[in-house]
């Protein structure tokens, strides 16, 4: 449970602004380690979290707030542990990025303002701007 935790965490930390570019996109740190990766579901996932890594959010997962670096740190172990080869990047996502262990309740991304947005909602968003440039 504490991995799915911070699995989520960090995939809301990495989907916190919702308002990536293209351009911003291809010059990040993030981008530039995933064009040397192989072009997988896997590697997607990876750039997500590492595309947030740097934003000012948290997880906000079962009513509690996640530093962001923390969450991400979480979420890779998360994804090395539960992610297999057959998996659309997509689909694991909706499936693992919703609602939290055991309890059920949505994961969050908060913002700085206090705003909470759904945190599959943001990654889902940021991986399809990533399809769409890669």
């Amino acid at each position: 449970m504490k991995m799915q935790i911070a699995f989520i965490g960090a995939m809301i930390f990495l989907s916190a602004t919702g308002e990536t570019n293209p351009s911003s996109l291809q010059t990040s740190d993030a981008y530039r380690q995933y064009v040397k990766r192989p072009k997988n579901e896997l590697s997607k996932l990876i750039y997500l979290m590492d595309f947030f890594k740097a934003q000012d959010i948290k997880v906000n997962y079962d009513g509690y707030d996640y530093d962001a670096e923390y969450a991400a740190r979480i979420a890779k172990g998360y994804i090395a542990k539960n992610f297999t080869s057959g998996d659309k990047a997509e689909k694991w996502l909706k499936i693992h990025a919703y609602r939290s262990q055991p309890r059920g309740n949505v994961i969050y991304l908060k913002y700085s303002d206090g705003k909470l947005k759904s945190m599959r909602e943001i990654l889902i968003q940021e991986l399809k701007k990533l399809e769409e440039t890669a």
